[in-house]
């Protein structure tokens, strides 16, 4: 009967550790993919060019992980309502150049498009010859077109989680501000 009641109690205690070990198992397990998805967080970022002859706005994933464009919108910076302009920019649209090779370059259709971690795109890009008037008046016509707007960007990470929105004031096209 003590050996009977020795074998019940060896028994319950290596049940008693089995099912520890299980769900210590599924803690950690839990732990670790929480881990994971926030090891490979993207992070968006806009950066810009407002030099002579250049102008760009650029998407950068400075992250450590992939991140997929959910939506690129503009909106002037002094509007409340924040009316969405589009991707190009509606102000764009009653600009006219003369100049074939002083013509501004959208990136657009940025939904679902995927940017791996340090890569950047180029979503606008205007050059133009600084010696030609006709192509910096063009270029001063984008400048001014850009200056009173707002960038936002909406992403999510590869695990489709919304991301925090990146929202970036134009002011820097004002060439009033010294570029950065």
């Amino acid at each position: 009967m003590i050996h009977n009641q020795s074998d019940n109690f060896i028994a319950l205690c290596a049940l008693i550790v089995s099912i520890s070990s299980i769900v210590i198992t599924i803690y950690t397990l839990w732990i670790q993919r929480n881990h994971d998805r926030l090891s490979v967080k993207p992070l968006a970022d806009i950066h810009y060019n407002n030099l002579p002859g250049n102008i760009s706005i650029t998407l950068k994933n400075g992250g450590l992980g992939p991140m997929k464009v959910k939506s690129l919108e503009t909106y002037r910076t002094d509007d409340l309502k924040k009316e969405n302009l589009g991707w190009p920019p509606k102000t764009f649209e009653s600009l006219i150049y003369t100049s074939e090779t002083s013509i501004p370059i959208f990136l657009s259709q940025l939904e679902d498009t995927p940017l791996l971690n340090g890569i950047s795109l180029n979503i606008f890009l205007h050059t133009y010859d600084v010696n030609d008037p006709i192509q910096v008046k063009a270029g001063n016509a984008s400048k001014n077109a850009l200056k009173d707007l707002t960038i936002k960007i909406k992403y999510t990470s590869i695990y489709d989680e919304e991301q925090p929105e990146r929202i970036v004031p134009l002011y820097h096209f004002n060439d009033n501000v010294t570029n950065f």
